[in-house]
């Protein structure tokens, strides 16, 4: 069973190496449709979210693929996940709150 050890780089998370732009697809009654660019990825919000807020809640989503990315397969499997996901929501979430 894989041990969850935090990363030692912390600079792939960081809101810096994370910046997107995010553009109105489409707006509906219940939810907004942007894509993310770098990724060309689409990001679903509440209907009339503030851009600020959208671009804030896509870029830290680009910082939890990038350390997904960097967990590997060990992601998938408990209690690696549990860990991994405590330590990003308690280290590198907080950068980005707006």
């Amino acid at each position: 069973m894989a041990t969850f050890t935090p990363p030692t780089n912390l600079a792939p998370y960081q809101p810096a190496q994370n910046v997107v732009t995010v553009t109105l697809v489409q707006a509906g009654q219940l939810s907004d449709i942007y894509e993310v660019s770098p990724g060309n990825t689409e990001f679903v919000v509440v209907h009339g979210t503030p851009i600020a807020t959208v671009t804030v809640l896509a870029s830290a989503a680009s910082a939890w693929a990038a350390f997904s990315a960097w967990c590997g397969p060990a992601i998938l499997t408990q209690p690696y996940r549990l860990n991994a996901v405590r330590w990003f929501y308690q280290t590198i979430e907080p950068l980005y709150v707006t």
